[in-house]
C-alpha cells in the first residue's frame, strides 16, 4: 500500500489509510465503508490537529460521496456523507483552534458543500 510521505500524527496516518482503502480497494469493501467512517467519527471530537494530506482527503471523500451519481445507486449511501459532515462538525466544533488545515481545504472546496446542498 503506497501512502505518500507526510508529517502528521496517528490520526493522520488513520485518515489516510482509511482513504487508501475505501478508494482504491476492491468492490467487496464497500460494506465496510460505514464502519471506516464510523471509526473516524467516533475519534474526530479528540483530533487536536489534522495535516493539510488528511483533510485534502476528508474533503475529497466528500466529493465522491456527494456526487448525484454515488448517492443515488444505492439506498444506504447518504449515510456515508452523513458520517463525513460529522466528521467536520465535531473537528470544527471541538477541536478548531488547532484545525487551520482543514478550515482552509473546506473554505478551498465549498463548492462541494454548496452542490450538495443543492442536490435536487
Amino acid at each position: 500500500m503506497d501512502i505518500p510521505i507526510f508529517t502528521g500524527t496517528h490520526a493522520d496516518l488513520l485518515i489516510i489509510v482509511f482513504h487508501k482503502i475505501i478508494t482504491t480497494g476492491h468492490q467487496r469493501l464497500q460494506p465496510l465503508f460505514d464502519c471506516l467512517l464510523t471509526i473516524i467519527v467516533n475519534v474526530s471530537p479528540y483530533l487536536k490537529t489534522l495535516s493539510m494530506v488528511a483533510s485534502t482527503k476528508l474533503l475529497h471523500l466528500l466529493e465522491a460521496f456527494s456526487t448525484p451519481w454515488f448517492l443515488y445507486s444505492n439506498p444506504t449511501n447518504h449515510h456515508l456523507v452523513f458520517f463525513l459532515l460529522e466528521i467536520f462538525n465535531n473537528i470544527i466544533q471541538y477541536q478548531f483552534d488547532g484545525n487551520s488545515n482543514l478550515v482552509y481545504t473546506v473554505i478551498r472546496k465549498r463548492h462541494v458543500f454548496h452542490a450538495l446542498a443543492n442536490l435536487p
